[in-house]
């Protein structure tokens, strides 16, 4: 690669807020945003930009596979099945409002390819949330689930 190459990698806002149901998906973005860091810090030396993508919520059919998966892997005597409802529920959250897909593509691009481009690039919607939660206790909300599940 020569100095003002780019590498773009393509994350999620997800991240950066780890949900319960959501674990190895969000784990896997928190990966690659650990890698693109490692990435920017290692290769700017040499004049190579490293940008991480983190959409929002965008329009797709994600929530209608991941349904689709709760129906078969989620048995009735499951130790989860009383909160069926509320996995169906987060499975499809993201798509209740959520930004055309060409409308992130487009900003995304613009922001890619910019003179000095940003090292995150974040579209859509509620890309500006998620550090808000992470931030406010978080982890205890989360502990609070757990406990209750016990």
């Amino acid at each position: 690669m020569r100095a003002g190459s780019r590498i773009v990698n393509a994350g999620s806002v997800s991240g950066v807020l780890t949900t319960p149901f959501a674990g190895a998906y969000r784990a896997t973005k928190s990966a690659l945003r650990s890698r693109s860091d490692a990435l920017r810090l290692k290769l700017s030396p040499f004049g190579i930009h490293v940008i991480l993508v983190q959409p929002g919520a965008i329009r797709s059919s994600f929530g209608d596979h991941a349904s689709e998966a709760v129906d078969r892997v989620l048995k009735a005597d499951s130790r989860y099945a009383f909160c069926k409802g509320a996995i169906y529920g987060r499975a499809r959250a993201s798509q209740c409002s959520a930004t055309p897909t060409a409308h992130v593509a487009r900003y995304c691009y613009r922001a890619v390819t910019a003179v000095c481009p940003r090292a995150v690039v974040q579209s859509g919607r509620a890309v500006a949330c998620c550090p808000c939660w992470h931030d406010c206790r978080w982890h205890g909300a989360i502990d609070c689930c757990a406990d209750s599940l016990a």
